[in-house]
């Protein structure tokens, strides 16, 4: 018997019967004819076909015959490797040493028999005592002499008494009279004899001849000592005896004083140091001082404090000791205490001499600015160069010849003659050349700058006051000819022009005519036409027509052939080219109008061709689609009755009627983007009867809330509302009892709430049994379930999360979903495991929905999962599966039974292993396909 141990939610005595089909198939080690549709690494397999046990090898990929026969005893041959523990004859008798042996009997034989090897030798008497008269030796003193006959070994010493001359010292150093001395005189000292008791007087108090101390030198000194009692000596310093400096402290000449502002004095009054005199930073002089060499001050401001300053020399120099070009200006500052400062200096970034006022004082240097300009009151006499800024004296009536003439005022005057140019410049129109009538109206001509207020621009403006015109008249005439009104509006030919730019003619001038001309001969005319309408000429335009650019570019020509678009020799009325030679023209064929689509491979191939009946689509000279007279659009065929034909391929829309015809091909595709829902919605009479969609990237079908929803990705169908999506779980019939379905065939199990056999249903506890001519119900102790026990309680948990478990590595399964069960909560979906409430067996079943993508190369990915007791792997199944490219999916069932201890912790551990792909494991939650069922069944 053979099951695929995966347990689906079903009613319990489904469930029942689907495990009892479980584990029979378990204990019957999956016999059947052929292999089990769902295998697993190391799975039994009885090959009922053969005869054979068989067992999957460890990537779960081929069956290994294992050679046991079942259908008589087993006799093994080949290679075994261990020991036989049952037999006890050899099938062929074998010689040891030369002696027959076939397990039967103990054999024996001794050394004699064995042949000597090279190196490891028979041991022998006579072998050892040669082997040890070598060995040893004769020494100094001592020999041996060997018997062999005998076997006797004798030592023999030779070596006199001898004395401590024959032999060499060590650390332990012979006794000589010499050595002994050496030590004493080493050992007896002043210490040792003063530390030895009776040696002095202990208790003497005087000496016995008094002694004198002195002293002598630079002091001198004496007393007598004689041990009695402490003294003192009396010293005296010789005279003379002692020189400065040498030892002696304190001041030995006068204290020098300086004065303040004159003279300042350092080191004076101290013991071996010199005395130094310098004059201070602020000399201050009470009388007068006089220099007889040159006076130099070096500082940055210098001051004479003077009521009046003579100097005698009849230059005094600025800016003395200057190299290089100059900078800085120079000349004479005035002090006006809280006013601005007078100056008349010399401007060196101006070249000229200039006077004024400013707010540089002495210590300022650089260039000086002038607050304001001063003023010279003084006679002049010669000639002037440069420029007059203002003539403010109204007596002078004479400037001679003048270079130029700079008027910042008004300039009245009865007439000017100017032989060069006349230049008027100023901020005020006023200052310009102005029109006016008695000074009410103020218009002219002026720089751009002048009427605008900002920039530079020296631009010539024609400028006329507010609310005035500006008008141009010929021929002495006072008629306008143009006008350029208060907007900017221009008028040609009439003084009120309406637009930007307005031109009016008159009939005498050949009609309202605009003309752009090169020269007479070659002109175009834009004509406003009396009757309405307006006239476009080209004169002499025969080689060039009318063109249109754009940026310096032609874009379109107007011909004597055609219109040309992109192109300026159009070869129809309407020639358009896309680039190259690539381009639509609009023309006629005979009497039927046609477009091409054209370039220098196929040019005259025609895309459209319109007559009285069709409409003809064309590419490269072939027709691929028509629009006949009936309305219907008929592509790559002319036959309007394709459903009936097997061979010819096209599309006919049209008449109320779709048909495609395609060979060795998908003939329509539908292709809803973005969102879920309805795909193709069939309707009759305006109603829907049925519809074709899609949800979660599954296929559904159906009419109204009947339908079917195909999910390849776990591979099953199952009945759910088309319009709504949700599941019709028990609503819907398969069939009635008047209109059957024939055969039901099954690979797997068939989950059902309710199931009747021959009109009966069955009752509690019953199972299905074959009766030889069909199925039935009968009572579980009868025979069909095996054994009279129900399977109840437990705890059912799953994955309502996507679990992601990086590559070549295992992790818990996160169930953290509980269907039912777990009382007592023996399963943890913090911590993800199971501890058993009590000691005994437990049934654990399960599975697990692996997915993985995208393979970008050709090769094996492992899926495996582990069974763990106490954190200890107890059992581990690998699943290998091999995949081109693109997603890879699989399913692993769990099914075992484990003995457990009371409080032991279970839980389950997967991951991948695979060298093809970077990408990590993805555990499915979809509908609760990662689920795991624990139940204590004994």
């Amino acid at each position: 018997m053979q099951h695929d141990y995966d347990l689906i939610n079903q009613s319990g005595a489904s469930f029942r019967a689907d495990l009892n089909n479980a584990l029979s198939a378990i204990a019957t080690n999956n016999a059947g004819a052929s292999s089990p549709s769902i295998t697993f690494a190391y799975e039994w397999w009885i090959d009922e076909s053969n005869g054979v046990l068989k067992i999957r090898n460890s990537a779960n990929s081929a069956w290994i015959t294992t050679g046991i026969n079942l259908t008589t005893n087993n006799l093994f041959t080949g290679d075994i490797t261990g020991n036989a523990p049952t037999a006890t004859i050899l099938a062929n008798t074998r010689t040891i040493n030369g002696v027959a042996f076939n397990g039967s009997a103990n054999i024996s034989f001794n050394s004699d028999s064995v042949s000597e090897g090279s190196s490891n030798l028979y041991f022998t008497n006579e072998r050892v005592d040669d082997r040890v008269a070598t060995l040893i030796q004769n020494g100094t003193g001592i020999s041996f002499t060997y018997d062999d006959t005998n076997a006797t070994l004798t030592p023999v010493i030779t070596l006199s008494p001898f004395d401590t001359s024959n032999l060499s010292e060590s650390g332990n150093l012979y006794y000589t009279d010499a050595r002994a001395n050496t030590a004493i005189d080493a050992r007896v000292t002043n210490t040792f004899i003063n530390n030895l008791s009776g040696v002095v007087a202990d208790t003497s108090t005087a000496l016995a001849t008094a002694r004198s101390i002195a002293l002598s030198g630079d002091i001198v000194g004496t007393v007598s000592f004689d041990g009695t009692s402490d003294v003192t000596i009396s010293s005296t310093i010789q005279a003379n005896s002692v020189a400065l400096s040498t030892d002696t402290t304190g001041d030995y000449v006068q204290t020098i004083t300086g004065t303040n502002n004159k003279i300042t004095v350092s080191g004076s009054g101290t013991e071996g140091r010199d005395v130094t005199l310098t004059l201070p930073s602020d000399v201050q002089i009470a009388n007068d001082l006089t220099v007889a060499g040159n006076l130099t001050v070096n500082g940055t401001l210098t001051s004479l404090d003077t009521t009046n300053l003579d100097i005698e020399d009849n230059l005094f120099q600025l800016n003395a000791g200057l190299t290089g070009s100059p900078v800085n200006d120079s000349g004479m500052l005035i002090n006006r205490g809280n006013q601005n400062n007078g100056i008349f200096m010399w401007d060196e970034s101006a070249d000229k001499f200039t006077l004024g006022l400013t707010t540089a004082d002495g210590s300022s240097t650089g260039n000086i600015t002038l607050a304001s300009l001063g003023t010279l009151v003084a006679n002049v006499e010669g000639d002037l160069t440069g420029t007059l800024l203002t003539a403010a004296q109204p007596n002078i009536t004479s400037l001679g010849t003048l270079t130029g003439l700079n008027v910042t005022g008004t300039a009245t005057m009865d007439g000017l003659t100017v032989d060069g140019n006349l230049s008027l410049t100023g901020i005020a129109r006023t200052n310009q050349l102005r029109l006016d009538d008695s000074g009410s109206t103020t218009s002219g001509l002026f720089h751009e700058k002048d009427v605008t207020g900002s920039g530079t621009s020296t631009n010539l403006s024609v400028f006329a006051e507010t609310g005035r015109e500006i008008n141009f008249m010929t021929n002495g005439s006072v008629t306008k000819v143009m006008t350029i009104n208060t907007s900017g509006s221009v008028g040609i030919g009439t003084s009120l022009p309406t637009v930007g730019i307005h031109l009016e003619s008159s009939s005498a001038q050949s009609g309202r005519t605009l003309r752009l001309a090169y020269d007479s001969s070659y002109y175009f005319d834009i004509e406003q036409l009396g009757a309405g309408g307006v006239a476009y000429n080209a004169v002499n335009a025969t080689s060039g027509g009318h063109r249109w650019e754009h940026d310096g570019s032609e874009h379109m020509r107007l011909t004597s052939t055609g219109l040309g678009l992109g192109t300026s020799s159009p070869a129809a009325k309407l020639d358009v080219l896309a680039g190259g030679d690539q381009r639509l023209i609009f023309g006629t064929l005979g009497s039927d109008p046609f477009i091409n689509a054209v370039n220098a491979a196929n040019s005259s191939y025609r895309m459209l061709q319109l007559n009285g009946s069709e409409m003809r689509l064309m590419t490269g000279g072939s027709e691929k689609a028509r629009l006949d007279s009936s309305g219907n659009l008929l592509v790559g065929t002319t036959n309007v009755s394709l459903y009936n034909n097997s061979s010819e391929v096209g599309t006919r829309i049209g008449d109320g009627v779709f048909m495609v015809n395609r060979s060795a091909a998908t003939p329509a595709y539908f292709n809803r983007l973005s969102t879920d829902g309805t795909i193709a919605d069939f309707r009759k009479n305006g109603t829907s009867v049925g519809t074709i969609g899609t949800r979660s990237s599954g296929f559904v079908v159906g009419s109204g809330d009947v339908g079917l929803f195909f999910d390849a990705g776990v591979d099953r169908i199952f009945p759910e509302s088309p319009s709504g999506g949700a599941a019709r779980d028990n609503a819907i019939d398969l069939g009635t009892s008047a209109a059957r379905f024939k055969d039901l065939y099954l690979g797997g199990t068939a989950s059902i709430n309710n199931l009747t056999i021959a009109g009966a249903q069955g009752t509690d506890g019953q199972v299905l049994t074959s009766t030889g001519t069909g199925i039935a119900w009968e009572d579980a102790a009868s025979g069909g379930g095996g054994g009279s026990g129900v399977l109840s309680g437990g705890t059912k948990v799953s994955l309502t999360t996507a679990q992601t478990i990086t590559r070549n590595t295992t992790a818990k399964i996160t169930f953290n979903n509980v269907e039912f069960g777990n009382s007592g909560t023996p399963f943890s979906t913090t911590n993800n495991n199971y501890t058993a409430p009590a000691a005994g067996k437990y049934l654990i079943l399960g599975n697990i929905a692996y997915k993985v993508y995208p393979l970008s190369v050709n090769g094996a990915v492992s899926f495996s999962y582990g069974i763990y007791v106490n954190n200890t792997q107890n059992q581990y199944y690998q699943n290998y599966l091999h995949q081109v490219s693109g997603s890879i999916r699989t399913m692993m069932p769990i099914h075992t039974v484990l003995d457990l201890a009371q409080n032991d912790v279970l839980d389950i551990r997967g991951g991948i292993n695979s060298y093809v792909t970077t990408d990590d494991v993805i555990v499915w939650n979809y509908n609760q396909l990662t689920y795991l069922y624990i139940v204590r069944i004994e």
